[in-house]
C-alpha cells in the first residue's frame, strides 16, 4: 500500500513540475518584444482612435466592439454623486470617476420600469437607467435636455410628457 501512495504521489510530483513548465514556456512567451513594425502599427492605432471614434461612418455596432476590446467591466455607485469604476483589459490601472450633477439641474430616479416622475405623472426615459439618478437640464419652458452624468440622452417635453431619445449617444 505503501509503495502505491509513493507511486501517485510521484506521479502528481511530475505533474506538477510539467505545470510549472508549462507556466513558465507561456510566461516567457508572453514577455516577448514586440518587432518594430509591429510595435509601430498598435501606437498609430492607438493615437488613431479619437479620430475613428468620432467618424460618423463607423456604426454603433463597432463602437462598442471597441470598447469591449479595452475595458473588462465597469460599476456605477451612487449616493450624493456617480461613481463609476472602471476596470481595463490587459492589466492597466483602474480608472474611478465621480460626477456630481450642477445645481441648476433637477434630477429624478429611474425606476425599475425605465420610468420617472414628473408632477405625479410617470413618463418613460430608458429601462437601462432603472435605478439610477439622471439630471434634467432646462432649456426653455417646456424642454429639458436629460443627461447621465455627462452623456446626453435626449430631450424631454414637459408640455406633451414625452421623452425623445438623442439621434446618437
Amino acid at each position: 500500500m505503501a509503495d502505491t501512495l509513493e507511486a501517485e504521489w510521484n506521479h502528481k510530483l511530475h505533474l506538477l513540475a510539467e505545470a510549472k513548465l508549462e507556466y513558465d514556456r507561456q510566461c516567457s512567451l508572453d514577455r516577448q518584444v514586440l518587432d518594430e513594425e509591429r510595435r509601430s502599427r498598435i501606437m498609430a492605432l492607438a493615437a488613431d482612435f479619437p479620430r475613428l471614434w468620432s467618424d460618423p461612418r463607423i456604426p454603433v455596432r463597432e463602437k462598442k466592439r471597441m470598447v469591449a476590446l479595452m475595458i473588462e467591466d465597469v460599476t456605477l455607485t451612487r449616493g450624493t454623486e456617480i461613481t463609476m469604476h472602471v476596470r481595463f483589459k490587459g492589466g492597466l490601472p483602474t480608472r474611478t470617476v465621480s460626477f456630481e450633477y450642477p445645481k441648476s439641474f433637477q434630477t429624478r430616479r429611474v425606476n425599475n420600469s425605465g420610468d420617472i416622475s414628473w408632477h405625479k405623472e410617470r413618463v418613460f426615459v430608458s429601462e437601462v437607467f432603472r435605478n439610477e439618478e439622471i439630471g434634467l437640464e432646462q432649456m426653455d419652458e417646456d424642454v429639458h435636455r436629460v443627461f447621465f452624468g455627462t452623456i446626453e440622452l435626449g430631450e424631454f417635453d414637459t408640455s406633451e410628457m414625452r421623452f425623445r431619445p438623442a439621434s446618437r449617444i
